[in-house]
């Protein structure tokens, strides 16, 4: 028999343990690539829709928006969204489903602190306000409608605002209202608990836009606020709450419980002024008693109040909204008074309790709180 020197040995022990690894290798290698489906079963793929995001300056941007320091704001406010700032963002979506929409923001104070937001149309006032939550720096929040809720941000009827998008391109439209309300990044998403639904390829069918009611009709109604006799330093729009019974067995227009709310913008004489849309003409040269309620003021209520013709002015000037209302528990009385501090110099506080809009609380708001208090006024 042949000897064999050690080194031969160990040669031929590597040569094997080498030519096992290798087998077993191969051996497991077939075994992990077995996938158990059972028949007739077709293996499921989730399709994710992918984020769009934009830099709020790399939309179409039109004027009075400016951009600035890698966002946009407007310095001026526009309560009718066909007049304020204009941003579009054109985007495609894979697969139909439900979105919202997230964008980076500054909304500083109740002078500040909204836009007018939709896709695929233009905005309307007041259902598609996005009323901010106050930050004194650029934080995300999530878009919302303020509908028939109340002008804040806790008060939105629908929030988050939900987009039901269908396959195909799109176009987000943001609008300008409050100045120096600042927008920096944009997002898309889906909404959280949905799966959005593959669109089969071929021709899409674009969903109609609605047609407007055509029997509709706007007036615009004029009020006056008690203390304010010119254009106030603070000229941001203020919101009335509004409703009417007819005295004729007509149809009203609100209700105490479910007000029309309406942005009111001051002029050169004081004079507050906003849209009233009617849901027909019927309304239209009738008789209503109408009640009508101030941000920081008590309900009066006018009687007798003839509703003009369409493109008409409401004109209820005779009457200036009392002030004092301070915590809007619909009553003035030494708990609003003792709301007001003289020597605050914080904004929010300034912005909740300035009665005549001259950026300062002072001697004045509390005159008018006092004026209310000594006053009788009709405010069924």
């Amino acid at each position: 028999m042949k000897n064999f020197s050690p080194q031969n040995s160990l040669i031929i022990g590597w040569s094997l343990f080498l030519i096992l690894t290798i087998a077993l290798f191969s051996l497991s290698d077939n075994v992990f690539q077995q996938k158990v489906v059972s028949p007739g079963r077709v293996p499921e793929i989730l399709v994710e829709e992918p984020t769009h995001s934009w830099e709020a300056e790399d939309g179409t941007i039109t004027e009075p928006f400016k951009v600035k320091d890698g966002y946009i704001y407007q310095d001026k406010e526009t309560t009718d969204p066909t007049k304020g700032g204009k941003a579009t963002y054109q985007f495609t979506i894979t697969n139909a489903g439900d979105y919202i929409v997230k964008a980076t923001v500054k909304a500083p104070n109740g002078g500040a602190d909204s836009f007018f937001v939709n896709i695929d149309a233009e905005p309307t006032s007041p259902t598609m306000i996005w009323d901010i939550a106050h930050t004194s720096s650029f934080a995300e929040k999530t878009v919302s409608w303020r509908g028939k809720g109340s002008a804040n941000a806790n008060g939105a009827q629908f929030n988050p605002k939900v987009f039901t998008l269908t396959a195909g391109e799109h176009t987000l439209i943001i609008r300008g209202r409050e100045k120096n309300t600042l927008l920096d990044k944009i997002s898309l998403e889906l909404y959280s608990g949905t799966t959005p639904t593959p669109t089969p390829t071929g021709t899409l069918t674009p969903t109609p836009t609605p047609t407007p009611n055509a029997s509709s009709t706007s007036i615009t109604i004029e009020v006056k606020m008690a203390g304010i006799t010119s254009l106030p330093n603070n000229s941001s729009a203020q919101q009335i709450k509004f409703y009417m019974t007819s005295i004729s067995g007509g149809t009203g227009l609100g209700s105490a419980s479910s007000p029309i709310l309406i942005d009111v913008t001051p002029n050169d004489e004081g004079i507050f002024e906003g849209t009233l849309t009617l849901p027909n003409t019927s309304y239209l040269n009738n008789y209503y008693r109408i009640r009508i309620k101030g941000p920081k003021h008590k309900q009066i209520v006018w009687t007798n109040k003839l509703m003009p013709t369409g493109g008409g002015i409401l004109d209820m000037t005779d009457k200036s909204l009392p002030a004092g209302d301070i915590n809007s528990d619909g009553v003035v009385n030494s708990i609003d008074l003792a709301l007001i501090n003289t020597f605050t110099t914080d904004a929010d506080e300034i912005a909740a309790t300035d009665l005549n809009l001259d950026n300062q609380i002072d001697i004045v708001d509390k005159q008018l709180v006092l004026n209310t208090l000594s006053a009788n006024y009709d405010e069924e």
